[in-house]
């Protein structure tokens, strides 16, 4: 069960606090209409960063997915490859919705449909460089909700290096007429299935001077507005190695790569702790869902270019098209595979488990964003 305290926080309010609290941050003062808990206050900048020490709740994640993949060169005494790391990871944060959402209007059909949807936000700033809006494509409370209509997630950029980029979760500080109108109009669903229960523990939120009703509105609105985690995402392409490839003819050589995204977060919300606990029947397997996500934009981007056909680019094989070094951010021991992707994904009780877990000490120095936040 938890805290007050932590109830409060993932609400907004300051510890102490009320309901009367979280409507004054969300620019918000008594007599409320129900309209007036989702409109916008002018004064704030579009988006609030959900930072994974002050704004997580419960568990700390971790997950990491790489795809190798291999391009041949010739040598022509630079010995520099086709692909540069560099220009691979310039190509990938350019042209992100592309191979992350997948096959479908204007994308090639090498690619797969992912089940979410991105785009980039030029409209609404982070750090003075666009967002990006995600959307999923899925039914959760036992199927009565289509979270595509009804929800977004919104990141920004928080590191953009040569050989890797990192983005920020965000809470949205803006009215979305579609998303927030479903609040006003339809959020009675959800409570039915987990309102009573989450205030008969927490009754001192409901204040005098708010009704039932508006009190949860006030809580959902501010909930949909935030990323269901908070937490960084990172991603990275790294120059492996070079091997000789005599079948194609002497002086042809083997470049090989891995491109790798990783994230470490904790739920956003108490909200989102109580879809988590939940289950399938009510949200579907988050994590099920992170890897799948993922997966389909790794594996995007290599088939993306082997359609293209330049210098034979294709996944590569450990162990068949090279050996993996024995060096510490090269792991040979992934928990699992989704074909071609290998995939780390744990929860930790607390930050000391997650950063001594090897994998994670491994995998934290090649995603400096990720490391910076703990």
């Amino acid at each position: 069960m938890l805290s007050m305290t932590e109830i409060m926080k993932s609400m907004g309010a300051p510890a102490g606090g009320s309901l009367l609290a979280l409507a004054s941050e969300l620019g918000l003062t008594p007599p409320f209409s129900l309209r007036d808990v989702g409109a916008q206050s002018t004064d704030r900048l579009p988006f609030s960063p959900l930072l994974i020490l002050e704004d997580g709740l419960g568990d700390f994640r971790a997950d990491q997915l790489r795809v190798y993949f291999k391009a041949t060169s010739h040598q022509d005494g630079t010995l520099q490859p086709v692909f540069s790391a560099d220009a691979l990871k310039s190509e990938i944060a350019s042209n992100f919705d592309k191979f992350f959402n997948g096959s479908g209007t204007d994308h090639d059909s090498a690619m797969s449909r992912n089940i979410a949807e991105v785009g980039f936000r030029e409209d609404k700033e982070f750090n003075d460089q666009v967002s990006m809006q995600f959307r999923v494509d899925m039914n959760v409370f036992f199927g009565t909700i289509d979270v595509f209509d009804h929800h977004d997630d919104w990141v920004g950029f928080v590191q953009d290096d040569p050989g890797v980029f990192a983005v920020q979760t965000l809470e949205r500080r803006f009215r979305s007429n579609d998303i927030d109108g479903f609040v006003e109009e339809g959020i009675g669903t959800i409570f039915d299935v987990l309102g009573g229960p989450v205030f008969e523990q927490i009754p001192d939120l409901l204040t005098t001077a708010l009704t039932g009703e508006v009190a949860m509105r006030i809580v959902a609105h501010k909930i949909n507005r935030m990323h269901f985690l908070a937490g960084r995402r990172s991603w990275t392409v790294r120059h492996m190695m070079r091997v000789e490839n005599p079948l194609l003819g002497s002086g042809f050589f083997t470049d090989i790569f891995f491109f790798e995204t990783a994230a470490v977060d904790r739920f956003s919300s108490v909200f989102s702790i109580i879809i988590g606990s939940l289950g399938d029947a009510a949200l579907g397997n988050v994590d099920r869902q992170t890897i799948l996500t993922w997966s389909t934009l790794l594996k995007n981007f290599v088939q993306h270019h082997r359609a293209l056909g330049v210098a034979n680019f294709d996944f590569a094989v450990p162990g068949q098209d090279f050996d993996i070094p024995e060096v510490p951010h090269f792991p040979h021991d992934f928990q699992e595979r989704d074909g071609p992707v290998f995939i780390n994904q744990q929860s930790f009780s607390n930050q000391n488990l997650m950063v001594n877990m090897p994998w994670v000490k491994a995998m934290l120095p090649i995603h400096p964003a990720l490391e910076s936040q703990l």
